[in-house]
């Protein structure tokens, strides 16, 4: 019996001996693998020695029943199963790591050409942009929608009424200051914005001398509205190609066709040239608004619009006062369409004389005359200019309509979707003072819904009868803000 035993203890020590070499080479080759690797080599250790454990007691039992054989023929049976599971479950360990090496080298993969993609052209909207970067860049764009509206806020809340009145008004240099022709701008020109803080200057040909100088003029100016009012103003001139060109008919400027001869050839692109021959030498004086292009329809020869129109069908009109409006603007001009709803078909000049129109809105919309104007709008329009003109089957009466409600309200707000700025004609005119006060038309025009009144006759009179009309009540301090908003989202370009 002690003989036995010292067999069975033999052959299981030999078999631990095996399994712990064995198990020992493996552990010594995975040295290198993870944590995770580790723990599972510890595992297969445990449950060899379990199974060894069992085996001992196997033969233990079969000892008790007298069988050498059995006891040999089991000792090794247990040795050869112990192998074999101690290599399954290598196996298997193996191909575990094998899976996950494979696993993170996929990873590594996929992000090293994700970076690829999104590091390749720079300037290129990238393929692979991801739903994060997405709803960034949205966050951006809202952000900085919400950083121009608060900044306008915050400007119009430090605005005093009298300061928010005179952004209303673009007048002459020579209205504020004590010269007669202003030719450059010093430190008189810089006391007068202090004093009247108005909203832009549109200046003549008598105000064009050398381009040196009239660049340093406006440089001048503008630097002083910037110090002044924290922002631009308006530095206006009339610039619409041809004989109606004060820059280029002063030697300043490249002339080009007029709107008469640029819609003859039918070539929008001939539009969109002369807006940016015009835009880049005005831009390079210093200007920032040009009153053109004139959008409205010719209906009949012999007019005094005639040479100043792209022309008599409204579609051709309306592609080329688009075209040229956007020359204009890639050289950073602001376009101001006029004359709406139009003056195309007037005869005598209504700066001169009252001009009665008998068409109704409904014959204007049908016969396409307003297609310039709906087209602008659509292209985002900054600026939309009012005729002098009386339109007596829309309003009811003569009255001009820069200063009727139901034109500029009724038809341009409301009816056409115009949330732009809305300039008045030229208030200087007989048109106007023949039958109005300085005060009277400029608190009419902005009753009516226009946000900027050009060239009132004194503009010291229409100013003082704008501030008056909101002190007493007759006019909201809110409504002016209103005409604020728009005259700053189009000089801060929000």
């Amino acid at each position: 019996m002690a003989r036995k035993l010292k067999i069975i203890v033999t052959l299981i020590a030999l078999v631990l001996i095996i399994l712990t070499i064995t198990s020992g080479k493996k552990a010594d080759n995975k040295s290198s693998k993870q944590e995770t690797t580790t723990e599972l080599s510890s595992d297969t250790q445990a449950v060899e020695r379990t199974e060894a454990t069992t085996s001992t007691e196997q033969l233990i039992a079969e000892d008790a029943s007298g069988s050498d054989a059995a006891i040999v023929a089991d000792a090794v049976t247990d040795g050869g199963i112990g192998d074999e599971a101690a290599e399954a479950e290598t196996t298997e360990e193996a191909t575990t790591e094998a899976t996950e090496e494979e696993a993170t080298t996929e990873e590594e993969t996929t992000e090293e050409e994700t970076t690829e993609e999104v590091t390749t052209d720079e300037g290129t909207t990238g393929e692979v942009t991801t739903e994060e970067e997405t709803t960034e860049s949205a966050e951006d764009e809202t952000d900085d929608s919400l950083v121009a509206g608060d900044r306008i806020d915050e400007i119009i809340a430090g605005m005093t009424l009298e300061q928010k009145v005179a952004q209303l008004f673009i007048i002459n240099p020579e209205q504020i200051t004590p010269v007669q022709t202003v030719i450059a701008a010093g430190t008189t020109t810089k006391n007068c914005l202090k004093k009247n803080p108005v909203g832009g200057f549109v200046y003549a040909s008598k105000n064009m001398t050398t381009k040196s100088e009239v660049q340093k003029m406006l440089n001048n100016t503008q630097t002083y509205s910037d110090e002044i009012n924290g922002f631009p103003m308006f530095l206006c001139v009339q610039e619409e190609g041809g004989s109606n060109s004060v820059v280029a008919g002063s030697g300043l400027g490249t002339k080009t066709d007029s709107a008469a001869e640029i819609g003859a050839t039918y070539k929008t692109a001939n539009a969109k040239e002369a807006g940016e021959t015009i835009g880049e030498y005005l831009s390079e004086l210093g200007f920032n608004m040009d009153l053109a292009p004139v959008a409205d329809v010719l209906n009949s020869d012999g007019t005094y619009m005639e040479d100043r129109c792209f022309g008599s069908d409204p579609d051709t009109v309306s592609e080329m006062a688009v075209a040229f409006a956007g020359g204009l603007e890639e050289h950073g001009i602001t376009a101001v369409y006029k004359y709406f709803p139009g003056q195309g078909f007037t005869v005598s000049d209504p700066q001169k004389s009252i001009q009665i129109n008998d068409y109704t809105y409904r014959q204007l919309n049908a016969q396409k005359y307003l297609e310039p104007y709906k087209e602008a709008i659509l292209e985002d329009a900054q600026v939309i200019m009012i005729t002098n003109a009386a339109y007596p089957y829309i309003t009811g009466d003569e009255i001009p309509s820069c200063l009727s409600k139901e034109i500029i309200t009724a038809d341009l707000r409301e009816k056409l979707g115009y949330d732009g700025l809305i300039m008045t004609d030229a208030m200087n005119v007989s048109t106007i003072t023949k039958s109005y006060t300085s005060a009277e038309a400029a608190v009419q025009a902005i009753y009516a819904g226009a946000d900027v009144v050009l060239l009132p006759d004194s503009y010291s009179v229409a100013y003082s009868g704008v501030l008056k009309a909101v002190q007493n009540g007759d006019m909201t301090e809110e409504r002016i803000d209103e005409s604020v908003r728009r005259i700053l989202e189009v000089k801060l370009g929000e």
